[in-house]
């Protein structure tokens, strides 16, 4: 599923309780894509109640987005659950994830992340990659606690990015990291 918004306003989408398997096709399952330069253009997002899992990368591409909600189950992934593509502001993850190989959170590029929750996941099974893993320009009341991150291997863990949550901004205000095992 690709939703497309870069001029006009998609808004109060709702993704919910679907089984959403592809069996290691496609590089991305649901990728919502707004203007990369600012978050109004897809709003009020809820991705909740369902069983997404079988994918060859991420499971969901967001970018240029703000109010999104994600709950759910996610299974047998290489990428990861969540790929930050630009913007974000307003975003909750809580998830439980059993991967093949695959993270948990990923936003790594030239954009910024406002009023961001990622708290209460667990994370399981074949985790090879960095679980959490930021380097974006700015964060601001970001919140990355209490989750449960097992981690199998390192082999597909960042270059300069090795620790299972990596954290890093040019301009870093209200960030919480804690009580993460």
């Amino acid at each position: 599923m690709h939703f497309l918004q870069t001029t006009a306003i998609l808004e109060d989408l709702e993704i919910v309780g679907n089984t959403i398997e592809d069996h290691w096709n496609t590089t991305k399952m649901i990728r919502l894509e707004g203007n990369p330069t600012s978050t109004d253009k897809i709003s009020c997002v809820t991705i909740s109640g369902n069983v997404t899992g079988n994918s060859a990368g991420s499971v969901i591409e967001i970018g240029g987005a703000s109010g999104v909600e994600i709950v759910g189950q996610f299974k047998a992934n290489q990428g990861y659950v969540v790929d930050v593509i630009g913007n974000l502001n307003g975003f909750k993850l809580s998830t439980q994830s059993k991967q093949n190989g695959g993270g948990l959170f990923r936003a790594v590029g030239d954009y910024s992340l406002k009023d961001v929750t990622v708290c209460g996941n667990n994370l399981s099974n074949s985790v090879t990659q960095n679980p959490i893993l930021v380097d974006v320009k700015s964060l601001d009341n970001c919140n990355f606690s209490n989750n449960e991150l097992r981690v199998t291997g390192t082999g597909g863990f960042h270059a300069t990015h090795k620790a299972p949550i990596t954290i890093h901004a040019d301009t870093m205000k209200l960030v919480r990291v804690d009580d993460n095992t």
